[in-house]
Formats: C-alpha cells, structure tokens, sequence
C-alpha cells in the first residue's frame, strides 16, 4: 500500500498494488494481482476479480468482473510509475530497447535525467536496452527537460528518453520520450512504441555490431546561449523578478539574466501569497510561481496575475509585432485574442490543445516559440518584453474576455456519442472539429471536448460580456445531460 490509501474491514489477495490514495471499504474483496490506481475507490461489499487494474479517480460501486468493466485505462502506461513495481530497472531496459528498434540504422538518441538517484539508475538501464539494438546513445547527464529537447535538435538525434521524478515525489519516475524534434511523440509514433513493447523483450544484436555510448557534457550551456541571445538586454539594467518554489527553474534563468542586469530572487514557497510578499519586499515587478512537475509557471506582473491564454496572446502579439509571419495557436484560445493577432498581420493556425500536437504542428509550420513551450524560455521573454517596456503596453491591449466552464460526468463510452450528437444538432457553418467541437456564436464561442481522463465532457465558454459566457456554459451544460440521459434511456 502507498502513502495515504485506506483499507477498512477489507480483503486483499496476494500481490495487490494499492497507489496512492486510493480507498477500499468494509467487506469489499480485491483479487489476487489486481491493481488499483490513484484515487480510485471501492465500494462496501464490492468484489473484484483477479488481475484487473482499477482506473484513478473513479468510484466502484458494483462486483468487476470483466476486463472491460474496469475502464479505459485498464492497460498500464509503461512510461510512468512506482520505481519499487512498474517502472522497474527491466522495463526501463525494455522499453529502451523498444524505442530504439523502431529507428533505422545507423541511428544515435540521447537519454538524460533530473539528477535523482532512482532516475539515473533507470537511465543507465534504458542505455543498455538501446544500445543492445545497435543504436548509439549520447548521455548529457544531469539537465533540464527543455535543455535535453534542444540539444536533441541541435546535435540532430533521432530522438530521446528523459527520466524525471513522478509526480507524488519518492518512489515514482516518469520517462519523456521525444522525436528528433525534441517534441513529445506523435499519437502515430507513440502508438507505434507501444506495439513494440507489448511484442515483449527485444534480443540484442550481439552479431551486428552494438551501440556505443558518449557522454556529452554541453546541453545545459547550449541551451543558456540561445537564451541569451532570446533576452537581448544590449547592456541595459533590466527589472527585478521573483522566482517561487522551482530551484532549478532559478538557476537556469539566473545564469542567464543576472549578468544582463537584471536581479533574480528565489523562494521556497510554491504559493501566491508567499509570491506577492516577495515582490512587493524586492521591488519585483515580475513573479513566477513554478507549475507541478515541468508545465509552464505562473507569471504576475505588478498586481496583474496573468493566466495561461493571456500568456499565450502576449507572447503571440508581440511575435507578430517583431515580423512572425505565421503562428501556431491552441483551438480553446479565445477568438477575441486570435483577432489581435490577426491585426498585426499574422496568419493564424488553429491546432489541438494536446501539447504534443500543438508541438510538432509549430514545428512543420517552422512557427515555434520556444517561450509557449518551455519555462525557462518563457521567464527569459517575459523579462525581455519587461525590460523594453512592452510588457505594460502588451497587457493593456489585451482584448477583455470573460470565460465560464462546466464538466459534465460521462463514461468514456459515452464521450463519442456526445461529441457526435452536437455536431449533428448544431448548424454546419458554426462548427469546428478541433480538439472537440468548437461552436462559434455571434457574441461567444463554446469549445466541448472530453476532460484529460474521459471519465467527463468539458464545456469552455468565451464572451466579452461574463453574463454571456455563464449563460452559455450553462445552455451547453444542460444540452450534454440532456444528450447523455437519453443515451441511458435507449439502452
């Protein structure tokens, strides 16, 4: 059992896998080999049968006894998990191997980690898999994500495993395997790992001729030199910032900023309040508080806590601004930021909000902004645009935009018939199948798509008036149950 799960009055058979979290109630019993993960929960008196795997966040109310009842997350991500089960030094060797056997030789990827004990030992374990299949590796050691990814592109790989710790700290790791660009894989390229990896453990190519393993020391200085020439300060004294709970993400930028001026303070707290007390101390006027496990930090200018759309719009109207001709955008950023981009004589490229997709479609359209994507990148650019006095003028521009959202509960059965019934029901020159469907109206937009887990059905809605975006949240709320409750009456 991990950290904070709960068993009363239960059974559990030999080898049971209880995740963080996750609780099991009186009289219910768990099958031998079972699995259950984060979050989840049994119900009293509820039975499962041997060797399933119980999906995270959901509540078991009824005896499982089909593998098919156990959810759509029943087959286990090999990419992620507890270093002491999962995600062990043998399925790391193998998962290596069978990502490198997908690439034709001769062939050269790269492997690298945050500097954890039990992701260096999973490092040398994926090395061996990949070198076993004939592939060189390059190991660049202790690095940052963002930094692996651009070496990858700069000393042309074919590709690369970063291992970093999991999300709940001790005991978990988590693998990033990317492309020759540096990006996540393609849902084409991932689906393809996995097949390989399911054929079972790959045999070496001991009569061919073995990889050879490097070590390259250079990532993390790379990475600051195309940072530095991102910060272009041309000698000026720069403003002051506030970096919040990420040492890593402060010494990066640190390195890079403190000699062009600009003064960088770190501290412990990952909270606003911690945040805003730091600046106001320092005479900050910027403020990042990190975001969980690599995503993209928060950004606070004077008293002005930015969100993830405002970062986004900021950062494309001042591209547009400086000559990008084309730019990539996620499909729920709202129209009235997209229209100011437009302004300023951009074309504008609508694409998934799934990272990697978003990702690659900036790289084939040769539109990537590193600042979008990578968090060290984003605190360079915002200092940049800070110190010019951009900053100031960029986020009085911002169009006003009200959102409201909703979540609908749905199986995962559920979700296509959702989706497909609204694009049925709505007038064809209103729609857009991006990322869900996109229904544009004449004072608002409504984005539906499934949350990241399909256990529900998002509704984002966009206005410049906020009573308007809550009514339409609402509207498009009450049309989802009324679409899921006639689904469950026809059965």
């Amino acid at each position: 059992m991990r950290e904070g799960a709960e068993l009363r009055g239960a059974v559990l058979c030999e080898r049971v896998q209880v995740e963080d979290g996750a609780s099991i109630f009186e009289k219910a019993a768990i099958g031998a080999e079972s699995v259950l993960e984060k979050h989840c929960t049994v119900a009293p008196r509820v039975y499962i049968w041997p060797n399933k795997r119980l999906e995270h966040d959901r509540k078991y109310t009824e005896n499982l006894m089909w593998e098919a009842e156990a959810g759509k997350q029943a087959v286990r991500n090999p990419e992620a998990g507890y270093v002491d089960f999962d995600l062990t030094p043998e399925s790391a060797a193998r998962i290596g191997a069978s990502f490198a056997a997908l690439r034709t030789l001769p062939a050269e990827l790269g492997v690298a980690s945050d500097g954890v004990q039990q992701s260096v030992m999973l490092k040398y374990a994926l090395t061996a898999g990949m070198v076993s299949q004939g592939v060189d590796v390059q190991d660049m050691g202790l690095c940052a994500p963002s930094a692996f990814a651009y070496a990858i592109r700069m000393l042309g790989l074919d590709g690369g495993i970063y291992i970093r710790r999991g999300e709940t700290g001790k005991y978990e790791a988590e693998l990033l395997i990317l492309d020759a660009m540096g990006a996540s894989l393609s849902a084409g390229e991932h689906r393809k790992f996995r097949q390989q990896y399911e054929l079972g453990a790959q045999r070496p190519v001991t009569a061919s001729r073995l990889g050879v393993v490097q070590r390259y020391t250079g990532a993390e200085r790379g990475y600051e030199a195309s940072l530095r020439r991102m910060a272009r300060f041309d000698g000026r004294a720069g403003t002051a910032m506030v970096i919040a709970g990420d040492t890593a993400l402060y010494d990066a930028v640190a390195r890079v900023l403190l000699p062009c001026g600009v003064g960088v303070k770190l501290i412990a707290e990952r909270a606003q309040e911690p945040l805003l007390r730091a600046m106001a101390h320092a005479g900050a006027q910027l403020g990042f508080l990190a975001g969980e496990n690599g995503a993209l930090p928060s950004a606070v200018f004077g008293e002005h806590a930015m969100n993830e759309e405002e970062c986004i719009a900021i950062f494309a109207i001042a591209a547009a601004e400086d000559g990008r001709r084309t730019l990539v955008l996620p499909a729920s950023l709202p129209e009235a930021y997209c229209s100011a981009v437009l302004a300023r004589g951009a074309h504008v490229t609508r694409v998934s909000d799934a990272p990697a997709r978003w990702q690659h479609a900036c790289f084939e359209a040769d539109a990537y902004l590193p600042e979008l994507f990578e968090p060290e990148a984003m605190v360079v650019r915002f200092a940049a645009l800070a110190n010019d006095g951009r900053l100031e003028k960029l986020i009085a521009a911002l169009p006003a935009v009200r959102r409201a959202e909703a979540e609908v509960g749905c199986t995962w059965r559920e979700v296509g018939r959702v989706l497909r019934s609204l694009v049925e029901t709505e007038r064809d020159e209103r729609v857009e199948l991006i990322d869900g469907v996109h229904v544009n109206d004449d004072d608002g937009w409504v984005l539906v798509r499934p949350n990241k887990n399909f256990t529900a059905c998002r509704v984002i809605a966009g206005s410049f008036k906020e009573e308007y975006a809550e009514e339409l949240s609402l509207i498009y709320e009450q049309k989802l149950r009324s679409i899921i409750a006639e689904g469950r009456e026809e059965k």
